[in-house]
């Protein structure tokens, strides 16, 4: 039989539990070494997310003053994931485009102090614009009224030049062409009525500086407001070019 001191049998106790719990010590140091490395490894380089969110920030506050577009949409790129950029010890130089439009465009970043770089971050434009688009199909010939327009959002780059942002530019005009529902009108398409027909009677005014002259008479043509047409003068019988001034009215200056 051995004798055991319960003084000795403590420390055996002691140094079994040590054994358990260095490896455990061990591993949590280590964890926290390489934690710190990173860490460290981290603020030596520019994050680059907070790249590219300055970036559509200051696109952003270059659209603020562009009340006409009813919402700016900006898609920023992002950066490739192994770029290493060095910590930069001042702020980011970048240089906004100054005819900004909608489509693609590549915004140059710098670093000019302590390490330099430049890098060029991509973006998306969408310009959105409340436009006139038709509500309905209508033909072509059939003079517009408010009830067949609607005002909607479209991104610009989808638009044709010459669209249309208020009914009032297209109420009261004839249509060129068939249009078709949710079709955007454009001002190439619309043409004045008609306000004067072949064989219609008409008041002719003969005007100049110093007198005016009014007669009857027959339209020879079809004409809208600003057209020149013949006309005979009924009394004289006399073919004249005059200018359309209103339904049923042309005007001749002497």
């Amino acid at each position: 039989m051995i004798f055991r001191p319960a003084g000795f049998t403590l420390f055996l106790s002691s140094i079994r539990c040590g054994l358990w719990i260095l490896p455990g010590l061990a591993l949590f140091f280590f964890t926290i070494v390489l934690s710190q490395s990173a860490h460290s490894q981290t603020n030596k380089t520019e994050s680059l997310k907070e790249i590219t969110d300055f970036v559509k920030n200051q696109l952003q506050q270059s659209y603020e003053f562009e009340p006409h577009y009813s919402e700016v949409k900006i898609i920023v790129n992002n950066l490739d994931n192994r770029l290493r950029l060095p910590r930069c010890s001042d702020l980011w130089s970048v240089k906004i485009p100054s005819n900004l439009s909608a489509g693609r465009i590549t915004v140059p970043v710098e670093c000019n102090s302590g390490h330099t770089w430049q890098v060029f971050v991509t973006a998306e434009i969408k310009l959105m614009i409340e436009v006139v688009v038709a509500k309905h199909s209508i033909r072509r010939g059939e003079i517009l009224m408010d009830n067949d327009l609607i005002d909607t959002v479209m991104d610009m780059s989808n638009l044709r030049q010459g669209y249309l942002i208020d009914k009032k530019d297209a109420v009261g005009y004839e249509l060129k062409r068939n249009v078709a529902l949710g079709e955007p009108l454009r001002h190439q398409i619309l043409a004045m009525p008609m306000v004067i027909s072949r064989g219609e009677m008409v008041s002719i005014s003969a005007v100049s500086s110093a007198m005016s002259v009014e007669a009857s008479g027959t339209a020879l043509s079809n004409g809208r407001v600003g057209d020149l047409i013949r006309v005979r003068n009924n009394r004289s019988g006399r073919i004249v070019q005059a200018k359309v001034k209103a339904p049923g009215k042309v005007e001749i200056t002497l």
